[in-house]
């Protein structure tokens, strides 16, 4: 049986709380160098990606991010310049995009699944290689709520701050 499809909003700001697990069970998986590592890269996604992190928390075997809660901005708010700006930034000046392909970063930038493909991916690689290991470290896709304007990005807030607790 086919997995549900990811509700993602298109052509709007959208608000969405996203959380992901490791393989393990286990407690303190990562250390406080590791989820410093985890938001470094969560920073500079950001300013590649057309998002805002609103609020987040590394747990030691998972992360929440209210992602934007994260807020996904749609592209058609940026310009052309904006976005060659930002793909320079991340994979340097040596990258060259056409203004033919822009229609792609365009749509690749404004996504929720790459963006965080992009975090757990990197992540993944860094720690496997730290640690001299092989194989996954998230256990499943991610976990994705649509949230709702007002309220419900409040709460999804308040519970990513108290989640420690």
């Amino acid at each position: 049986m086919p997995r549900t499809a990811r509700v993602k909003l298109k052509g709007e700001v959208a608000y969405y709380f996203v959380a992901s697990h490791t393989v393990w069970e286990r407690q303190n998986a990562f250390t406080h160098y590791e989820k410093q590592h985890f938001l470094t890269l969560l920073r500079k996604l950001s300013k590649l990606f057309f998002v805002d992190v609103l609020a987040y928390v590394i747990m030691d075997n998972h992360f929440h991010l209210l992602i934007l809660l994260i807020r996904m901005v749609p592209s058609i708010n940026f310009s052309d310049e904006e976005v060659l700006r930002r793909i320079e930034f991340f994979y340097g000046p040596k990258k060259i995009v056409s203004a033919y392909e822009l229609p792609y970063w365009r749509r690749k930038l404004e996504d929720l699944s790459e963006f965080v493909k992009y975090l757990k991916q990197l992540f993944a690689q860094w720690y496997n290689k730290r640690h001299n290991r092989k194989g996954h470290l998230w256990s499943q896709r991610f976990h994705s709520v649509l949230l709702q304007k007002g309220e419900a990005v409040i709460a999804a807030a308040i519970y990513t701050e108290l989640n420690p607790i």
